[in-house]
């Protein structure tokens, strides 16, 4: 006999990084990858730029780059600099990343009630 493993519904991941994305500060960034993870979603980086294609959405979408710190969207870049993003062609993401450690230690409380 194997183990039932739970998989959360989209919907539930769906607010985890809707929830994640509004935390990310003015003046700075994270990854797909890192707001993935940090909801808790093993390789879920599609299903970031899924949610945040979704014409609804009033998420900041321009503080989520690519890993590498370049822009997937036109307009990004923009967005970015009014905020004081110093950026050419890609965002220095060492400077920038937003560490999120709140969510990292408190996720389960944070998320309970969702």
């Amino acid at each position: 006999s194997g183990v039932a493993v739970m998989v959360p519904s989209f919907s539930e991941r769906k607010k985890k990084i809707i929830a994640l994305i509004c935390e990310i500060p003015l003046g700075q960034v994270a990854s797909y990858g890192q707001v993935a993870e940090l909801a808790g979603i093993v390789r879920g980086a599609r299903l970031v730029v899924r949610v945040l294609r979704d014409p609804g959405s009033a998420l900041p979408w321009w503080r989520v780059l690519r890993a590498n710190g370049s822009c997937a969207v036109a307009g990004q870049l923009e967005q970015l600099r009014k905020e004081g993003i110093v950026v050419d062609q890609r965002v220095d993401m060492q400077r920038y990343r937003w560490q999120g450690t709140d969510y990292v230690l408190f996720s389960d409380a944070l998320f309970s009630d969702l």
